[in-house]
């Protein structure tokens, strides 16, 4: 996978939520489609489109009326990359992505305030620290990120284990890493 496929992988509206979807809990084309409410056909297009990109597999096979059903859940590996990873990509592309992805965060953010999530502490960290930075203390940080991205993967695919010998629900959480130079 480069950065350039997932850049236009995520391009798609429907491919996204297919992406965020699968992040948190394995499902079928079919219940995507009722999730998302979207047309299983364009579902199932787009699932094969993720999967030849290597940002899905198959979870699960089951037998269901004479056909095979297939879960699919989201590799988190394939959905990182460095900023300069990037090169040759344009840069209305990744305007585009980040702008969407400051527009997801903080549509997360305001439904988790207007549910009462922010409130119980159990179950929400924020913090906000400005850092008077040099040069090597803004490379520094932007290291400590990819580390810390890292180890969430691997958080994320030990509660998979666990959830799948437990068959308990999935308690979904989202996580959002910023960090930016602010204008002087």
């Amino acid at each position: 996978m480069t950065a350039r496929n997932l850049v236009t992988a995520l391009a798609d509206p429907l491919r996204r939520q297919i992406l965020e979807q699968l992040t948190l809990e394995a499902a079928s084309a079919a219940e995507l489609a009722t999730d998302l409410a979207a047309p299983v056909e364009q579902v199932r297009y787009q699932i094969k489109r993720l999967r030849a990109l290597g940002l899905v597999t198959v979870q699960s096979e089951r037998h269901r009326r004479g056909a095979v059903e297939r879960t699919f859940i989201t590799d988190c590996d394939e959905l990182i990359f460095r900023r300069d990873e990037v090169a040759g990509v344009a840069e209305r592309r990744l305007r585009d992505l980040g702008a969407e992805t400051w527009r997801s965060l903080f549509r997360d953010a305001v439904e988790a305030a207007r549910t009462g999530a922010l409130h119980s502490d159990d179950r929400h960290h924020v913090v906000r620290l400005p850092l008077p930075l040099d040069a090597r203390g803004f490379r520094e940080v932007g290291e400590r990120f990819e580390v810390a991205v890292a180890r969430l993967v691997e958080v994320r695919k030990g509660c998979l284990v666990r959830l799948e010998e437990s068959g308990e629900k999935p308690r979904p959480g989202i996580t959002g890493l910023l960090f930016f130079e602010m204008p002087d």
